[in-house]
């Protein structure tokens, strides 16, 4: 049986903040299921998104005045 992972166990597994899990969600990349009052997500869809998911490199801020 397929493993159901909470938000909060996404977030740990991600590291990653809890609205872009909610943004994957609305956004179709990532598949939830309401169970009750709670969201589950399936650990196989977490799975095939992570490997399809490249982390955006962010550049480091430059100060104008060189200080």
């Amino acid at each position: 049986m397929n493993e159901l992972l909470t938000i909060n166990e996404v977030i740990k597994i991600t590291k990653v903040s809890r609205v872009t899990i909610y943004n994957w969600m609305t956004s179709g990349k990532l598949r939830a299921y309401k169970l009750g009052k709670g969201v589950r997500i399936k650990k196989t869809d977490l799975e095939k998104l992570m490997k399809e998911w490249k982390p955006r490199k962010t550049k480091a801020k430059r100060r104008k005045h060189g200080f």
